[in-house]
């Protein structure tokens, strides 16, 4: 612990994984696992926001993560293919649509809300 310790965004995801798996964290743990003074982990949660807030809601967190990945998959993707052939090689974009498996599955892990537009998460609301 020789030093100062500075603060890396990338603490938060250490910080949201380890509340995921353990349920809780305290300051000591993270100090421990980040190899720093607990007095540091406690100026740190005073001192940026997502950070604390990541001790306390690493499920919901997650959950917009998760909802946001689902609501980029819905969108119609391009595939690329290339074909090889004795003349040479082909190359060939197409649109993809989500499959009603990618939907089944977003529904079955309970991000219902991806499937909503504004309107109808408003009238459901009222």
């Amino acid at each position: 612990m020789s030093g100062k310790a500075k603060y890396k965004k990338a603490y938060i995801d250490d910080v949201i994984n380890l509340s995921l798996v353990k349920g809780k964290v305290s300051n000591h743990f993270i100090a421990k696992w980040l190899h720093v003074d607990e007095k540091t982990i406690r100026n740190w949660r005073k001192d940026y926001y997502e950070f604390d807030h990541a001790f306390h809601h690493a499920a919901d967190i997650l959950k917009k993560e998760l909802a946001e990945t689902a609501r980029q998959n819905t969108k119609i993707r391009k595939r690329k293919i290339i074909k090889t052939t004795a003349d040479g090689e082909t190359t060939t974009i197409e649109e993809v649509l989500p499959s009603h498996n990618d939907i089944a599955v977003y529904k079955k892990m309970g991000i219902n809300e991806v499937f909503f537009n504004d309107e109808k998460h408003q009238q459901k609301n009222t």
